[in-house]
């Protein structure tokens, strides 16, 4: 009788353990549901103002960037130089 009390008592055990863990996780499974929601109506300041149309992008006809040497000609280029800045690359260079 004894042994069937101690396997009982075991057994009560297990189960009791089985119980309070599924009950932990109940309570973790609603405390995140909690959590979720308060993140749904939670909002930042600082995300919210630079939301206006104030920072909204602009749209770009062209990402790629504008290089300055393949719009103009070296006659252009030179053109642009200044003269004394000319000389001293005529002169370094032996033109």
């Amino acid at each position: 009788m004894e042994i069937g009390v101690k396997v009982m008592g075991t057994e009560k055990n297990r189960f009791n353990k089985l119980q309070q863990e599924q009950r932990d996780l109940d309570e973790s499974y609603q405390q995140s549901k909690r959590n979720k929601k308060e993140r749904e109506n939670y909002s930042n300041p600082v995300a919210a103002a630079v939301r206006t149309s104030k920072y909204k992008s602009q749209v770009i006809k062209n990402k790629k960037k504008e290089d300055y040497f393949e719009r103009k000609s070296v006659k252009q280029l030179l053109e642009e130089m200044d003269q004394d800045e000319l000389k001293k690359i005529e002169d370094r260079n032996g033109f």
